[in-house]
């Protein structure tokens, strides 16, 4: 047995105690996964042939992201706009980030990027 393997010692199905060495290399995948110790041994055995319940993998839960509108942004392309209105044809792409403006034929884009506040 190698540093960091672990013996795991278990009672399958039909009742009779069983024991396997899990390599170290298993059990830092399984925590990669989000399983824990216990749910990485058992996948290992059921993998192995031993006659165990193999375990339910958890569901990774999706990270919400919602985005807080910038009314600043969005004043600032109305500006842009509305000057460029005389110009050409003007589309507004993105309300807080991006115009297209249409001038004979040639097609321009300009687009507004807020900068981020430096760390001090």
């Amino acid at each position: 047995m190698a540093v960091g393997d672990m013996r795991y010692k278990f009672t399958d199905k039909n009742g009779v105690a069983q024991e396997i060495d899990i390599p170290a290399e298993v059990l830092r995948k399984g925590k990669r996964q989000g399983l824990s110790n216990r749910q990485t041994m058992m996948a290992y055995a059921a993998d192995h042939g031993f006659d165990v319940d193999a375990p339910t993998m958890p569901d990774k839960p999706k990270r919400k992201v919602t985005r807080k509108p910038d009314d600043q942004k969005r004043m600032i392309i109305e500006m842009v706009a509305a000057a460029l209105e005389d110009t050409g044809s003007i589309n507004v792409v993105n309300p807080e980030r991006q115009v297209q403006v249409d001038i004979n034929g040639d097609l321009f884009e300009i687009t507004l990027v807020k900068k981020r506040k430096p760390k001090v």
